[in-house]
């Protein structure tokens, strides 16, 4: 699935989320990354972990057992990034922001499954 999409105020991000977490939601646990560039381009997300023993390998937030697909659902149904940190005392601001960076990155790419 390849995607382009741009971040917009308002009603427009929040369609844009909602792209982003229809892919995530379908987005095996592995991608495979063909290109030099898409392997440098992973090394900006310094807050997102991928750990066969933690979530089956799914995308996830510093380690911890929180898929960056949950904190993308959140603020696609409406939840502000106050409310996500509220609801999750172990995230910080920081992370909120790469999960959403994450996603639109991952959107972009071209994903190739086996």
């Amino acid at each position: 699935m390849r995607q382009t999409m741009r971040f917009a105020f308002g009603a427009g991000l929040r369609a844009s989320i909602r792209i982003i977490v229809r892919c995530l939601a379908v987005a095996p646990s592995y991608v495979m990354l063909e290109k030099p560039e898409q392997i440098l381009a992973m090394d900006k997300f310094d807050r997102i972990t991928f750990d066969r023993q933690i979530m089956g390998g799914r995308a996830c937030i510093r380690g911890m057992r929180l898929p960056v697909s949950v904190i993308i659902g959140q603020i696609a149904h409406g939840a502000t990034a106050e409310e996500v940190l509220a609801d999750y005392p172990d995230l910080e601001p920081g992370d909120i922001q790469q999960a959403l960076e994450y996603a639109a990155w991952l959107v972009q790419e071209e994903v190739v499954t086996r």
